[in-house]
């Protein structure tokens, strides 16, 4: 903070939700378009590699997942984040507004000399 405002881009922070949909979007269609492809390759190995295989891309599929899930997550909260901050800008913009509508005309008879 600096001064009495907030210092945040609430654009940076609304691109980057963005971004992170679209990068968990794009990720996961490669990975659907992967899935064919490498579960067939698993029949190309007898007994214990064919059997590594299986557990390694088992695992390679959690991990994937995890992690789309976590920046899936992380794009949700960073965009009500600037959800949240773009409002609390406009609410406050809109009460000091409402203040300098409401102020007394300034008496200058009050003046003592």
């Amino acid at each position: 903070m600096a001064g009495d405002r907030l210092d945040a881009d609430v654009e940076i922070l609304t691109g980057a939700a963005q971004k992170a949909q679209v990068v968990v979007t794009s990720v996961t269609a490669t990975r659907d378009a992967l899935r064919g492809p490498v579960s067939s390759m698993s029949g190309e190995w007898e007994g214990t590699a064919n059997r590594a295989f299986v557990v390694a891309h088992g695992q390679w599929e959690r991990d994937l997942q995890r992690v789309l899930d976590e920046l899936d997550e992380l794009g949700v909260g960073t965009g009500q984040s600037s959800n949240l901050i773009r409002q609390s800008d406009e609410d406050g913009q809109a009460a000091i507004a409402n203040a300098a509508q409401h102020q007394p005309a300034f008496d200058r008879s009050t003046l003592r000399a």
